[in-house]
């Protein structure tokens, strides 16, 4: 889902320590596959669900979230990172469309030349 989504499911296992995910679970109301999907950063709770999961493990909401200076550390990683992705993307896009070019002229000469082959096999077979 995104690195915030993996630094939440993070604080959470931090925060539960030894209490199993079960144990969170039924302390909390949240389905156990859920919580899991939470925990492994495949989903993002609700405000609710945030405030639910902190009751159970005795702690404040914002305490599952890190502190502001660390989310917003996370957000700036997350802007350098879509920075690092478009220009790799922009890249690959531009490798690809020289090999692209490249395989176009190919075909092309190989187009020529075929009809070259077709011409003189045209020839020999007039003077046979």
């Amino acid at each position: 889902m995104g690195i915030i989504a993996d630094h939440i499911g993070k604080r959470i296992i931090l925060l539960r320590g030894e209490m199993s995910q079960k144990d969170l679970a039924k302390r909390s109301g949240i389905h156990r596959v859920q919580l899991s999907k939470y925990e492994t950063g495949k989903a993002v709770p609700s405000d609710e669900v945030l405030q639910r999961l902190a009751t159970a493990l005795e702690c404040d909401s914002l305490d599952i979230l890190g502190s502001t200076e660390g989310l917003k550390s996370l957000a700036s990683k997350c802007d350098s990172f879509q920075e690092e992705i478009v220009k790799e993307s922009l890249e690959l896009l531009d490798k690809i469309t020289r090999q692209r070019a490249a395989e176009w002229e190919e075909l092309t000469n190989l187009r020529k030349e075929n009809k070259t082959l077709k011409r003189q096999l045209d020839k020999m077979k007039q003077n046979e």
